[in-house]
């Protein structure tokens, strides 16, 4: 997931910079990286992942799009914890132990990560 930003602007905004009509990875993570200051290709290539888990941009047989529907807020919070792989279990882990910290969260629910996940950055 890319950080969580300070408020649904951002989401908006990045959303916005997405292609109407389909682009290649490449050129819509550039398209990212030049319309909404995302700093580099794989911070782009993350926040397309996650409008795709949201349900506010599509992959194509041709590339990359934004929904054409404008996002209903109030099904955000489903559509996250639907379309973003852990989410659930994230949350149903916090309403068991109650406030957890990042580090500590993340070892309780390291078993649904897939291994290669867990060792593809250092963070």
């Amino acid at each position: 997931m890319p950080p969580a930003p300070g408020s649904l602007d951002r989401l908006d905004a990045v959303r916005a910079a997405v292609p109407l009509t389909p682009e290649p990875e490449t050129s819509c993570c550039a398209g990212l990286t030049e319309r909404v200051d995302v700093p580099v290709q794989d911070d782009a290539r993350t926040w397309l992942t996650f409008l795709r888990g949201l349900g506010l941009a599509e992959e194509t047989d041709l590339g990359y799009v934004r929904t054409r529907a404008d996002p209903d807020r109030e099904a955000l919070p489903e559509r996250f914890l639907e379309g973003v792989y852990g989410a659930r279990e994230l949350r149903e882990t916090v309403e068991r132990a109650g406030p957890l910290g990042v580090d500590e969260a993340f070892e309780r629910v390291r078993e649904h990560v897939p291994q290669y996940e867990r060792h593809r950055t250092d963070d």
